[in-house]
């Protein structure tokens, strides 16, 4: 039994399944019991394992782990969903021109650049006002961020920023993995600074990316429109909210390309509700139809046409002659199974953004889109006519859809930036032209006299403040259509 006391709670369900499912169990539950604390440091850690760490365990088909956790506060009403079975085995950020021979020689048995769950041995303890740098070194470049900011955070400073810059490399093996930083490993950082800004320069096969990740905004954009709006717009939005892609496309186009045919009705509702409600991501949907389906077992592909079918699912291409022999060669000899060529596909920068363009979830762990939706730009820019009565600036704009798109934000999460940033508070609209603008926003329509009447009442009265009214919005039926309309999240405020 895998040692996770003192884990994060997530980082400790993930090692207990990698390690056992690397030993041979077939199904690994891990479920968590919370007990109350005051202090943060032991917020959401493990406190205590059964079974025991250290205890031996019989390999067997299924085991379920429970977890005892510190939580700050009441208990949540329920348990962390489960987590993904396995991580992936290779991280591609776009489709592999090779696989080096390395690879197929030896199947690694789980990420090779996992997130450590514990803080770095080499990192010194901080004293004093100093917090020491982490050595990320070597690592994948996501990991690496995430790292930086957990370990900074945790010690005390509020804003970190991590930006990376690329130098081109021909080795594979340094593929998207951390060659220098700055701070350099181990810089003793003054805390009472409160913020950091990190640069990590990372090898990247063949030519610099085409644009450097830019630092995303924090709240809604600040530029302050020519000629501050008298009313709620009445115009339609720019992007009308009829999707250009839909659930049942991508499970369309699941079934021509995993399936060689078209998809029956009954079918294809099924698995396009499944997608739509979040049961399944466009992953857990590729996995079945390539690794489960009876249909797809029984055309019995040889290794050759199993990889190119691969190629045309989650690239939408041919295989190109190197990369289809390295995986080829995997497969034949032992060294990979085809589940694991097929996590190796999921966590590819491609199939995130095949599913970001059909608004489905990737279901990939260490990589998100890098193209927006069409229907996440669709919702933003109605943000844009319907909150602050202007057009969209090409930056905001990316960047709002981007986020919407890779779920780093919900519908409510978006609408409460423009609501409260610094744009719509200098517009100092009144009580009854911000309710026109919540109805316009949330509800896609103009308030009645008795409605206007009610809710401005309320806020010249301070029965309630903007905030609350925000969040009754919010939660409303017609807000909830519309997100589901562009395929967002709804959220909370």
């Amino acid at each position: 039994m895998p040692d996770t006391i003192g884990m994060n709670y997530h980082d400790a369900k993930s090692e207990i399944s990698w390690e056992l499912k690397d030993a041979g169990f077939k199904t690994v539950t891990v479920e968590f019991t919370y007990v109350p604390c005051n202090d943060a440091e032991l917020n959401l850690t493990t406190k205590e394992s059964n079974p025991k760490p250290g205890t031996v365990l019989k390999i067997a088909d299924s085991i379920k782990i429970t977890l005892v956790v510190y939580k700050i506060g009441a208990e949540p009403t329920k348990a962390p969903t489960k987590a993904p079975t396995k991580a992936p085995t290779k991280t591609p950020t776009k489709a592999p021109t090779a696989v080096p021979s390395k690879t197929a020689t030896k199947a690694p048995t789980k990420a090779s650049t996992p997130v450590p769950t514990k803080k770095p041995t080499n990192t010194p303890t901080p004293s004093g006002p100093y917090v020491a740098m982490p050595d990320v070194l070597g690592m994948n470049y996501h990991d690496a961020k995430s790292l930086i900011v957990r370990e900074l955070k945790d010690a005390g400073f509020k804003d970190v920023s991590v930006e990376f810059s690329w130098v081109s490399c021909t080795d594979p093996s340094l593929n998207l993995t951390a060659k220098d930083q700055s701070p350099k490993p181990g810089s003793n950082l003054y805390l009472a600074n409160s913020t950091v800004q990190a640069t990590v320069v990372v090898w990247k096969i063949a030519s610099d990316p085409t644009a450097t990740p830019t630092k995303a905004p924090t709240k809604a954009p600040t530029k302050a429109p020519t000629k501050a709006p008298t009313k709620a717009p009445t115009k339609k939005p720019t992007a009308t909210p009829v999707p250009k892609a839909t659930f049942s496309d991508f499970i369309e186009r699941l079934y021509n390309c995993a399936l060689g045919r078209t998809a029956d009705a009954s079918g294809k509702k099924y698995w396009s509700e499944e997608v739509q409600s979040g049961r399944r991501t466009g992953g857990e949907c590729a996995r079945y139809f390539l690794l489960e389906s009876p249909e797809f077992m029984k055309r019995n592909l040889s290794a050759d046409d199993f990889v190119e079918t691969l190629y045309k699912t989650f690239f939408d291409r041919k295989a190109d002659a190197a990369g289809k022999k390295g995986w080829v060669d995997a497969i034949k000899s032992g060294k990979m199974t085809r589940a694991q060529v097929v996590e190796n596909f999921i966590e590819s920068t491609e199939w995130c953004n095949i599913c970001a363009k059909y608004g489905v979830k990737s279901g990939a762990l260490y990589h998100k889109a890098t193209i927006a939706s069409e229907n996440a730009k669709a919702f933003a820019t109605r943000l844009y006519t319907c909150c602050l009565g202007r057009d969209a600036e090409e930056s905001g704009l990316n960047y709002w859809a981007l986020a919407l798109t890779n779920l780093e934000k919900t519908g409510c999460d978006a609408v409460k930036a423009f609501f409260t940033g610094t744009e719509f508070v200098g517009l100092k609209t009144s009580n009854e032209e911000y309710v026109r603008r919540l109805y316009k926003t949330f509800l896609d329509r103009t308030p009645s006299s008795e409605e206007l009447n009610y809710w401005a009442g309320q806020l010249t009265n301070g029965q309630m403040n903007r905030l609350k009214v925000l969040a009754y919005f919010g939660s409303s039926v017609e807000f909830t259509s519309i997100c589901a309309k562009y395929g967002i999240a709804r959220g909370s405020i």
